[in-house]
């Protein structure tokens, strides 16, 4: 009925709030799938997750899932990278593993400020050869999840900025109150 995908999107949104009184996800999910279908790729990215999570009144279903995040990564979406990047290492998906591609979807999620895509990337920088430059990307990738609230970035960030890294960066002093004996 609507030829604005976006609009489409909006609509299904508030009906699965419930902003109107009542939550209809049905109505919900009928126009969500209707504006994935015409290629809006916020809305491929929520069915997606929905798929991928089995909720908001959609049965689980990963290789679905897998399917809508690909579409919404290709179409350019964080979430939908980061939700495909995912989906790469899980067999449950369907798709081949694929460590590669994820890194490259992950790495473009992160790149549009995607919190867990940093987060995640990340702790992948933990494979990587101890280095400088090693450092230097786990604490940018740390840093988007940190400024994003994501508590187990703030700890590995605080924890990166008072230990000693095998790459040669000096430890700060700890003053003689935090000293246990």
């Amino acid at each position: 009925r609507f030829a604005n995908p976006e609009t489409v999107f909006e609509l299904a949104e508030y009906l699965s709030t419930g902003a109107s009184g009542k939550r209809d996800l049905a109505g919900s999910n009928q126009l969500l799938l209707a504006a994935a279908q015409r290629g809006y790729a916020p809305a491929q990215s929520l069915l997606a997750s929905r798929y991928n999570t089995g909720t908001d009144g959609v049965a689980k279903d990963i290789k679905k899932a897998a399917s809508w995040a690909e579409v919404a990564a290709k179409n350019g979406d964080a979430e939908g990278q980061y939700l495909y990047g995912l989906l790469l290492t899980n067999q449950e998906s369907g798709l081949q593993s694929n460590a590669m591609l994820s890194f490259e979807m992950l790495s473009k999620a992160a790149a549009q400020g995607h919190p867990r895509a940093s987060l995640l990337l990340a702790t992948q920088t933990d494979l990587l050869p101890p280095s400088n430059e090693r450092a230097e990307l786990k604490k940018k990738h740390l840093l988007v999840a940190s400024s994003a609230g994501i508590q187990s970035a703030q700890l590995a960030l605080l924890d990166m900025l008072v230990t000693a890294d095998k790459s040669g960066v000096a430890v700060p002093p700890r003053s003689e109150e935090h000293t246990s004996e």
